[in-house]
């Protein structure tokens, strides 16, 4: 069994209820990700086999060698498919009505999991902002249809690649 953490956990970790974050004394957003990296390492030691991160915000090609170093022996378990964290799909990416941000979702996830497939790592998606809220807010045949699509596109290249393509449940909202 491996154990693994989200490196986004050492963040601000805003929520809902606090804005602002848990420790807004803290310039977190500023923080490089290799860094945060380091201090997760430093402060968790083997108590954590991987790390995961979201793509592309927290881990890329741009960072991955700064990243690999302050991970030393750890690895990248799982890249996340980070859409929720753009503001352009604050109404869904892989469902949101607009074509265009449809497309620039699916594009986005493609690459998270060519990404992952070169880390050998594994590929989780939170459908954190897809969906409605209240009745009759979304189309739900199209929704339903466009998530389908998009996340088929995503589970052909993890296939492919020997990918293990991960969903995680939606909790809220």
């Amino acid at each position: 069994m491996k154990t693994s953490l989200g490196i986004w956990a050492f963040g601000p970790m805003i929520t809902r209820f606090v804005p602002g974050g848990y420790q807004p004394e803290h310039d977190y957003d500023r923080e490089p990700v290799a860094e945060k990296v380091h201090r997760a390492v430093e402060g968790l030691g083997d108590l954590i086999d991987g790390y995961e991160f979201h793509y592309p915000a927290e881990l890329c090609a741009e960072n991955l060698n700064e990243v690999r170093a302050a991970l030393r022996s750890h690895d990248v378990y799982c890249i996340a498919g980070g859409l929720h964290l753009d503001a352009r799909f604050g109404r869904g990416g892989l469902v949101n009505p607009d074509p265009a941000v449809r497309g620039e979702a699916r594009r986005i996830l493609r690459e998270g999991a060519e990404f992952a497939g070169s880390l050998g790592a594994n590929m989780i998606i939170w459908p954190g902002s897809e969906g409605y809220n209240y009745p009759f807010q979304a189309p739900y045949a199209d929704s339903w249809r466009w998530l389908i699509e998009g996340l088929g596109e995503v589970a052909e290249i993890c296939r492919n690649r020997g990918v293990a393509l991960l969903l995680e449940h939606k909790n809220s909202e």
